[in-house]
């Protein structure tokens, strides 16, 4: 478990890593994560995401495909997922590449910055 580190330790752990865990929950005063950055970094650097189903993380994460989720809370799924990808590495080479994909196609700054004008550009021909 690492608390707070450099960009070049993270890469470094990163580069290391074959799962990432991330089990995200709901605080008791409702405060949550949305999309994790953490989760992308990951990705990017084709590590298995594993995380849970709430807010906008299964936005990113395509349960099976380009990482795996489990309800909040709920340590025994976790478990049996990273028991899952231990178990069948094959299945973890393809959602590591997948979860590489899914950043590179759809998280890249170009694509954000051709939808965000697109969506500017709806928002005002709307109010025209």
């Amino acid at each position: 478990m690492l608390n707070t580190v450099s960009d070049k330790r993270l890469i470094k752990e990163l580069d290391e890593a074959s799962m990432f865990l991330l089990p995200c929950v709901v605080a008791s005063d409702g405060d949550r994560d949305g999309i994790p950055v953490a989760l992308m970094e990951a990705m990017a650097m084709e590590v298995i995401p594993i995380s849970t189903s709430i807010s906008g993380i299964p936005e990113l994460i395509d349960n099976g495909t380009n990482g795996l989720l489990s309800s909040p809370r709920d340590a025994q799924a976790i478990s049996a997922l990273v028991r899952k990808i231990l178990e069948n590495p094959q299945d973890g080479v393809k959602i590591a590449d997948n979860a590489r994909q899914t950043i590179v196609e759809q998280y890249n700054a170009a694509n954000l910055g051709k939808n965000m004008e697109r969506i500017f550009k709806e928002c005002r021909d709307g109010y025209k």
